[in-house]
């Protein structure tokens, strides 16, 4: 167990590198995000730090080093060897707003008003950049839920952890009191292909947290989540209560998709066995009210960020 210090007190988007050796994060401030990256075998202060500027921050690891931004805030990437920072754009009218956890796409976004079609975007990083990995046009449904700028459109998007799919959210009309029918679209990440659809209803304010890579969808809602097989129709969430008594505050799949971490406005971190949905184990860290959870790309280590400053990594074997 190793206690890494200097991640500020509003830790957000803790993300570890693909070979496993650095860990990043950021916070959720939206005006001057500052963004940390450390090298837990060097010791337990940041090797480096970036200040972004303003808006909802972006933090992801891309090909040979860290991408970071924000909405309204231009994207750079920071060589993790130097810290040398490169601007960062992307081959498309909209913003990116999502990137796949293994940072090889982005997705952008946005309605169309002229042409009646909400466009999806989605970009490749290739090691020196961003090109077009494939876009697609939704035409207008009247079942979609009118998104904030009066566009039919998807609410949200999740990627699985091992970045192989893509999952659109739109949340249609309402029909029974209480819940809200919720529609999943899935596609293949390499080629744009749409390859499945889960419709279901689920509580009106369940939040898409995490997707596995067999495409299983964890939504949340204060102290319940409900895991989702989208890649079977038919099939019924799966509810489960946090073990805490406190809201959850983030989840993550490992990357063969057997556990998953979640944390809550507490202390402990728990491990669930995604066969049995069942809490696996659960370690209690006194570094203030965790916000944030990731495990390692070999998954056997876990991180997560209290409200403190500091940021425990741990062996799950521990």
């Amino acid at each position: 167990m190793l206690i890494l210090t200097g991640s500020g007190k509003k830790p957000a988007m803790l993300s570890f590198s693909p070979d496993g050796r650095y860990l990043a994060a950021g916070n959720d401030r939206r005006h001057r995000p500052v963004y940390h990256l450390w090298n837990p075998s060097a010791g337990p202060e940041p090797v480096r730090s970036w200040a972004g500027r303003f808006g909802l921050p972006f933090l992801v690891f891309t090909p040979g080093g860290v991408t970071v931004g924000g909405l309204f805030d231009p994207f750079f990437r920071y060589d993790i060897r130097t810290g040398e920072r490169t601007a960062v754009s992307f081959p498309t009218a909209f913003w990116p707003h999502h990137f796949s956890p293994d940072g090889r796409f982005a997705i952008c976004s946005g309605g169309d008003a002229g042409a009646g079609v909400y466009r999806l975007h989605c970009a490749r990083a290739d090691g020196r950049g961003w090109t077009e990995a494939w876009q697609t046009a939704i035409a207008y449904n009247p079942d979609h839920v009118f998104d904030g700028y009066g566009f039919p459109g998807y609410d949200d998007f999740g990627f699985s952890v091992d970045g192989g799919r893509l999952l659109c959210i739109y949340r249609c009309v309402d029909r029974v009191r209480g819940t809200r029918p919720i529609a999943v679209d899935v596609f293949a990440l390499d080629t744009g292909e749409r390859v499945g659809e889960w419709v279901g209803e689920l509580p009106r304010l369940a939040v898409l947290w995490t997707v596995d890579p067999m495409g299983v969808a964890v939504f949340v809602t204060r102290r319940a989540f409900y895991a989702v097989d989208t890649a079977n129709p038919r099939s019924k969430p799966v509810k489960r209560l946090n073990t805490s008594a406190k809201d959850f505050t983030d989840f993550v799949f490992s990357r063969d998709g057997r556990w998953l971490a979640t944390t809550s406005n507490d202390t402990a971190a728990t491990i669930w066995d995604t066969t049995t949905w069942k809490p696996r184990r659960r370690f209690q860290w006194n570094i203030g009210r965790l916000q944030t959870v990731a495990f390692a790309p070999d998954g056997l280590r876990c991180a997560a960020a209290g409200d403190a400053g500091r940021i425990v990594v741990w062996d799950l074997d521990d």
